[in-house]
């Protein structure tokens, strides 16, 4: 037999073998493994019943029980056919003869005796084995004899009887067959079902690839923000570190034009003692100059007739008290220069540090707008992981509605009445496509799993990341409060002061210039009408008077220029340092309006 027909053979209980021979060997052969001949009632029992004893222990039940006896019963039957056949076989049937042993015989004796001479040398070892098998097939056709001769022979009544089974069998396998056809229906239906499933498998796997993409994707574009706002966080700690350098160095100016300033304000009191003793002794020599004009009168209408040599003592004296007066005049000049050189510097200084303030007020502003920016930044972020972990919690529940849906499916698949069915390739089938399912399944679940772990480790960078901007922010607001606070104070004190001063040097200004102008037309009213007596001297040169003047004023502009550089302002800046100054009044009453 081939190898399918043998596969059919053990797969199909109702085919038997056709050569009798191989089947009454394999009679034999479990009769001697389930023979003893101590157990009488075990001989009594005939073989067909030793050999489907088996059957009887089976599990089923039903109509396939009922199917199971029927087939041993024929196999009975058959074992019994052919053991009637072999008694009713004639024993001495006869052999065939061997043509070329009687062609040799008779042309060629001596040939034929050479030959079986030879055979008998070369088979002579082999004779023995032969007989030994001839025994043993003798002992056992004996034994078949005896086992033929045991069993009980069939009746009429049996042979009706095994009719009437067989047409029960066979009416129970067309049952069975439209049965398996129903079956086999169902099948199709099932196998249909599961192809149609399997493509909307296939689907949803594909959706949540798809899915996944675009989860990895968004992480990835979550995790370069994150990487950006790091950068950006950097940054702003790197301006935020900047500007705190700056307000630090503003602070050390700060100081030293404080230190600076309380100098010149001591300088100030110096000089404004300064003045009150010039103005005393102003005063003082305005009396003398009075009471000498008022004594020379007196004189010259007393000593009309004076000599010559008496008028000119008396013109160099008075000559001498005029310079000094003059020069009296010109140091007042040069102090008041100087102070306003002072005012001129405290007022620069005023505005380096308004302008330090607005420079710090406008680091301030973009600071709020960076961490705005940030925040703004960052409540994205997390609507964007919010939205994702939605649709993950989407995608989980579609997986738990496919897994019941499966599950339901199973339980279709069950049949009612306990009745074990053969749909091993069916079972097989849908097993496989569980498995590519759940692999599928556990594989996407992994994949899930490990993004939402990166998007929790975002969510936490990011919280962090908030946390240190927030703890910066007030930190950085808790200084720049306290610093604001001072300079507002500082600022506000040294407005009174400079207030209060302004008016000061204003009035003295004023009183400097009032006692000018009279000084002045007291002057012209004094020397209006008069001549100088010119007699016995040469007439001096103008020139020279005024070189020397020039040159007095010089070496006193020299002096203050020396003791007093950091204070002394050239002429020709004034009018800018003026300009300056008008624009920081008109700034000033704008804010205090």
């Amino acid at each position: 037999m081939n190898f399918a027909q043998q596969q059919t053979y053990e797969e199909n209980p109702f085919q038997f073998e056709l050569d009798s021979k191989k089947f009454l060997q394999k009679l034999e052969k479990e009769r001697n493994s389930g023979y003893n001949d101590d157990d009488e009632e075990q001989k009594q029992v005939p073989h067909t019943q030793k050999l489907y004893q088996t059957s009887a222990k089976s599990t089923r039940f039903g109509l396939l029980q009922k199917l199971e006896d029927q087939t041993n019963k024929l196999a009975q039957e058959r074992d019994e056919m052919f053991v009637n056949e072999a008694k009713m076989r004639d024993p001495n049937q006869p052999q065939k003869i061997d043509e070329i042993a009687q062609h040799i015989k008779h042309f060629n004796p001596k040939l034929m005796e050479y030959r079986d001479d030879e055979a008998r040398k070369t088979i002579y070892g082999k004779e023995d084995k032969k007989k030994d098998y001839e025994l043993q097939e003798m002992k056992k056709k004996k034994y078949r004899i005896k086992s033929i001769l045991r069993e009980k022979r069939e009746t009429i009544t049996d042979f009706i009887e095994k009719k009437r089974e067989i047409c029960l069998a066979n009416l129970n396998i067309m049952t069975k067959k439209e049965e398996t056809e129903r079956l086999e229906d169902f099948i199709k239906n099932e196998q249909e079902s599961l192809r149609a499933r399997r493509l909307y498998f296939k689907n949803d796997c594909e959706l949540v690839k798809k899915f996944m993409n675009e989860v990895k994707f968004q992480a990835d574009q979550a995790a370069y923000q994150a990487d950006r706002e790091a950068k950006k966080k950097d940054e702003v700690k790197t301006e935020v570190a900047k500007i705190l350098a700056q307000i630090d160095r503003l602070k050390l100016q700060k100081t030293k034009y404080g230190e600076e300033f309380e100098k010149l304000d001591k300088y100030r009191q110096f000089l404004e003692k300064i003045k009150d003793t010039y103005k005393t002794k102003f005063s003082e020599f305005e009396k003398k100059d009075i009471n000498l004009f008022s004594n020379q009168q007196s004189e010259q209408k007393n000593q009309f007739f004076v000599t010559g040599v008496d008028q000119r003592e008396e013109q160099k004296q008075t000559q001498e008290q005029i310079e000094a007066e003059r020069q009296q005049e010109r140091m007042a000049d040069l102090v008041i220069e100087i102070l306003n050189n002072i005012e001129e510097g405290n007022l620069r200084n005023i505005q380096n540090q308004r302008d330090a303030e607005e420079d710090i007020e406008q680091k301030k502003r973009e600071l709020e707008k960076l961490e705005q920016k940030l925040k703004n930044e960052q409540d994205e972020h997390l609507e964007m992981l919010k939205a994702e972990e939605r649709k993950l919690k989407a995608q989980l529940k579609i997986q738990n509605q496919l897994k019941d849906q499966e599950k339901v499916d199973q339980t279709k698949l069950q049949f009612a009445e306990g009745e074990d069915l053969d749909m091993d390739k069916i079972g097989k089938k849908i097993i496989e496509i569980q498995q590519e399912a759940t692999k599928n399944q556990d594989i996407m679940g992994k994949r899930l799993q490990i993004d939402s772990k990166v998007i929790k480790q975002v969510i936490n960078q990011l919280e962090k990341i908030v946390i240190d901007l927030s703890e910066s922010k007030l930190q950085f607001l808790l200084r720049s409060k306290t610093d604001f606070i001072e300079a507002e104070k500082k600022i506000k004190k040294e407005k009174q002061q400079q207030r209060l001063n302004n008016q000061k040097d204003e009035e003295k200004k004023k009183q400097i210039m009032e006692r000018r102008n009279k000084k002045e037309e007291h002057l012209q009213k004094f020397y209006k009408g008069r001549h100088d007596m010119k007699r016995n001297y040469k007439q001096e040169k103008p020139v020279v008077e005024t070189e020397e003047t020039e040159t007095d004023q010089n070496d006193d502009e020299k002096y203050l220029r020396e003791s007093y550089e950091l204070v002394y302002v050239p002429p020709q800046q004034k009018s800018h340092n003026q300009q300056q100054s008008n624009e920081l009044n008109i700034k000033q009453n704008d804010r205090q309006q």
